[in-house]
């Protein structure tokens, strides 16, 4: 059995990615030790690879949202033999060489890892200077709720972990959670798994104005919409009591952001995930 597994979801409006992608994931000198799945979302062409390179396709119609297409993707590699680590991607990141090597490193000290993320602007084709971690509160290990409620993590595309985590994961996704990631996290945790930070794994590719809303604690727009899918988030989780806390303090927030905004712009920051 391969050591690694590797997971992405393809679809059409990334197919210009799919170049950088491939490059990307070649790279990776564990990449001939890899089973490589893709879950096929729609009528997309399948990447070439490798031919010495195992690649296991899924397929679901792009009518499914993307909450069950995660939902489907996570069911489609349960149901393959066991590896040793999982990791997961999106087909429009691109991989860098050490990204396994960051996720092994991590997850022989934990069940699952996250990836530090550099943030690229591919229209100036330059790097933002600071990283997602310089920006979001994460800690280096997660252990409890209390690990995470001032963090925010970033995509599933910096996530792996190992077979009990993978086993660990519901068999649905809520269908009104935009950021499924932290929420996944959350669920992993609940069952008392634990995390560990990894190093730089990829390129995310960002916008000017998507960067500047990652540092935003002044637009009131921004503040709300960030309070209300943390506590969509967080209700599922509200019997542990650090979250039961937590929601509290971000229904007040809701409540005085609604009713008095501009006096609570500085509390948010200190409430809310950078």
């Amino acid at each position: 059995m391969k050591e690694y597994c590797f997971v992405t979801v393809i679809y059409s409006t990334a197919e210009k990615y799919f170049d950088d992608f491939l490059n990307g994931l070649k790279s990776i000198p564990e990449i001939k030790d890899t089973t490589v799945v893709m879950i096929r979302h729609g009528d997309v062409s399948i990447p070439k690879l490798d031919s010495s390179i195992e690649i296991i396709v899924f397929d679901i119609s792009e009518t499914f949202s993307i909450s069950e297409v995660r939902a489907f993707m996570f069911s489609c590699v349960q149901s393959l033999p066991t590896h040793k680590y999982y990791v997961f991607s999106d087909i429009d990141d691109r991989l860098l060489s050490q990204s396994f090597k960051c996720h092994r490193v991590a997850l022989d000290q934990a069940d699952f890892s996250y990836g530090n993320i550099n943030l690229y602007n591919e229209k100036l084709d330059e790097y933002y200077e600071k990283k997602i971690f310089d920006i979001s509160k994460i800690p280096q290990k997660i252990d409890g709720f209390s690990s995470i409620l001032n963090g925010h993590f970033t995509g599933l595309s910096a996530l792996g972990m190992k077979r009990n985590a993978l086993d660990s994961i519901p068999k649905k996704f809520p269908k009104n959670i935009i950021f499924l990631d932290y929420w996944l996290v959350c669920a992993l945790i609940s069952v008392g798994l634990t995390g560990c930070k990894a190093d730089t794994l990829l390129d995310y590719r960002l916008n000017d104005s998507s960067y500047k809303a990652l540092h935003s604690v002044q637009d009131l727009k921004v503040l709300r919409a960030r309070t209300e899918q943390l506590i969509n988030i967080l209700i599922y989780f509200k019997k542990y009591s650090e979250v039961s806390v937590k929601l509290q303090a971000l229904f007040i927030l809701r409540d005085r952001l609604q009713n008095d905004p501009h006096s609570v712009l500085l509390a948010a920051k200190k409430r809310l995930p950078d």
